[in-house]
């Protein structure tokens, strides 16, 4: 009786690439094979014979053949370097060195060890089914590839020898970011308003390597110039449900992971003599739809609990909105972050990509104070910048469509109404007004404005004449409050063309991811969305990053309560700097020295020190003095009249007159 006899030849795992230099992604790939791999009884680096890199990045094909040699010598692996291919016609070197292999050492079975990147790419190589057809494939992951996908769909095809993946986290560096040592995260965030910092807490949380970057300061955009409103959702329920719901649920969120940014005094819907009252019952009916309580009340009950409102309404509806500081959140999201190993960087522009083999690995950086550049270098950048993520985008040559929606609003110099107050009808100019630690805030309108202008934007004399019109509707005593301040901010709205006011557009959550869409390796985009939704965004956003980055951590950010800033700050003792908003020289002290408070701008955004009664005018001096510089009025006050100026009649003139004389002489005002 005859047997069949089948003889093993041992296989040889051949790791193809440029190895410019070696570095340590490559030893994980190398151990992984001799130590995981127990089919396979060698392995071999086969070095490519040109360098990928431009011109005075690479090395020559000796260098780096005699650079590899040295870096396996060093890392003591059993690992031959191969020069075999060098002559061998090109570009076809891959295939034809396998097969100059095969016929020269016919006793051994080779195996060609390859990159996720290139798996993904194998249809464009020319004679790639020829080496699918008689060698084994075996592939290692690679950030932003589907791996096993691509393994799945080349074994699904007639006469393939056998595609399969490496499993194991094999370290993934790019050679370009290793030669030079350069900085290396895994998620560069651009972006530090308040969803940008909830990206980075998100990703630190999960363990990631993250850094942020910031060209002006935290919550310096549409983060820091808003209302202040603890979404319920109610004022989007009847024309935006999905955005509602996101709110209500973000709402009660927040509530219990921010309470020392929040304030729950509810909100009231009314409906004036001239609104129409049967729309109530439409706005009631989508609230309860969206899980928003929403109660009808007699108009006197109204009037018992907000003194304030018109007494001529004719309708009210009871809402669980509030007040957020959205300063004290966006800064409760950067020290978390820190906290769990994140870089924070402010005054750092983005002024370009870095790419290799068209997949973004970088960022160039100028630094806003003295001008100096230096490039950062991740597996994944998000782009986190409001209204600016068009022009980051554009950077790395990405188009998003965004809707610039400039939006004014008023400060009022006390605490008017306890609740917040809408007006129940479709959304309009000058129909809310939201109460915050020592002031009112009555907002908003909605205009286009041109790119041009979202760095400067300034409120308007008709805009503010437009505000008090529609406010004094809802609350007749603001025709004789003391008005502080106007200010602008523009809203990040991604939206068609045809919408002049932008009020139509949801204010839904937009995420993107670049790759899908052809436009840019390795860049992520979340924008859209609102104050009261960022945390459901940088959930969103970091769910994507990991699931590039292979990382499995749930995200905890709707568990994991959220510090306070300044809890180590004597706030309840010490001299007080800012009496209108209890700001004690501890808390400065705090914030200058870790909380990157460089000057009165960025001292305000943290502390809220000159952002009450008197606008600066009787602590700006004394703050200034404990800054690390000393100095910084006159470009804080510059910054406060540019509010003033459109609001500059009655008390707040005769307040500017005071400040000016106060500071003329020693500012140059």
């Amino acid at each position: 009786m005859s047997r069949n006899i089948v003889i093993q030849r041992p296989k040889v795992a051949l790791l193809f690439g440029s190895f410019n230099p070696i570095h340590e992604g490559h030893l994980a790939i190398l151990r992984h094979l001799l130590e995981k791999c127990s089919d396979i009884s060698e392995v071999r680096l086969v070095v490519s014979p040109e360098s990928p890199f431009k011109e005075g990045l690479g090395a020559s094909a000796q260098e780096r053949l005699e650079d590899a040699r040295k870096a396996i010598s060093r890392s003591g692996l059993p690992v031959t370097v191969s020069d075999v291919e060098f002559g061998l016609e090109k570009p076809l070197y891959t295939i034809n060195t396998l097969r100059y292999l095969r016929e020269t050492e016919p006793e051994k079975e080779f195996v060609l060890v390859i990159g996720a990147d290139n798996i993904a790419s194998f249809d464009k190589w020319y004679m790639s089914r020829a080496i699918l057809a008689d060698f084994e494939i075996r592939v290692y992951p690679r950030i932003g590839y589907d791996a096993a996908a691509f393994c799945e769909r080349y074994n699904s095809l007639p006469q393939v020898k056998g595609v399969t993946l490496l499993d194991g986290a094999l370290h993934n560096i790019s050679s370009t970011q290793i030669r030079q040592n350069r900085e290396h995260y895994d998620v560069i965030v651009i972006g530090g308003g308040v969803t940008g910092a909830g990206v980075a807490r998100d990703c630190a949380l999960r363990g990631l390597k993250v850094l942020l970057l910031e060209k002006g300061d935290f919550a310096n955009g549409a983060s820091g110039r808003n209302h202040g409103l603890l979404h319920s959702g109610a004022r989007y329920a009847v024309n935006d449900a999905e955005s509602a719901a996101e709110c209500i649920r973000e709402n009660m969120i927040l509530k219990k992971i921010a309470p020392h940014c929040t304030e729950s005094r509810d909100g009231l819907f009314i409906t004036l003599p001239e609104d129409d009252l049967s729309y109530q019952k439409t706005f009631i009916e989508s609230c309860l739809k969206s899980g928003i309580k929403a109660e009808a009340i007699d108009p006197n009950e109204a009037r018992l609990i907000e003194p304030a409102v018109n007494p001529a309404l004719t309708g009210a509806v009871r809402v669980p909105d509030g007040s957020v500081d959205p300063f004290r959140l966006t800064m409760a999201n950067v020290v978390d972050a820190r906290a769990h190993g994140a870089k924070v960087l402010v005054h750092k522009e983005v002024t370009g990509f870095i790419k290799d083999s068209g997949r973004i690995i970088g960022v160039n950086v100028r630094d806003v104070d003295d001008g100096g550049t230096k490039a950062y270098y991740a597996e994944l950048v998000v782009n986190a910048s409001g209204i600016w993520g068009a022009g980051i985008a554009a950077l790395a040559g990405a188009k998003i469509t965004m809707f610039p929606a400039k939006g004014t609003l008023l400060v009022f110099g006390h605490r008017v109404n306890n609740m917040v107050i809408n007006r129940c009808r479709k959304a309009a100019d000058g129909d809310i007004l939201v109460p915050g630690e020592s002031v009112t805030i009555l907002g908003t309108t909605s205009t286009r404005v041109p790119f041009e202008e979202i760095d400067d934007v300034r409120p308007t004399r008709d805009e503010v004449e437009l505000l008090l019109s529609e406010g004094t509707k809802i609350v007749p005593s603001l025709a004789g409050t003391r008005i502080l301040r106007a200010y602008s901010g523009v809203r990040p709205l991604v939206a068609s063309l045809d919408d002049a006011s932008g009020r139509s557009i949801s204010r839904g959550i937009v995420l993107i991811d670049h790759e899908e869409r052809g436009e840019a390796r390795g860049l992520i985009t979340i924008t859209g969305g609102k104050l009261m939704t960022y945390r459901l965004m940088a959930e969103m956003a970091t769910d994507l990053v990991c699931k590039k980055l292979s990382n499995s951590k749930a995200c905890r950010t709707a568990e994991e309560i959220l510090p306070n800033p300044l809890v180590r700050n004597a706030r309840f003792g010490g001299n007080l700097v800012c009496e209108c908003e209890n700001v004690t020289e501890e808390e400065i002290r705090y914030a200058v020295d870790n909380l990157e408070a460089k000057d009165l701008s960025m001292l305000r955004r943290r502390t809220r020190v000159g952002m009450g009664t008197c606008q600066g005018q009787l602590c700006a001096r004394k703050a200034a003095s404990m800054l690390p510089s000393g100095d910084g009025m006159k470009h804080f006050l510059q910054e406060r009249w540019k509010g003033i100026v459109p609001v500059a009649w009655g008390d707040a003139l005769r307040e500017a007159q005071l400040t000016q004389w106060l500071y003329s002489d020693r500012e140059q005002l």
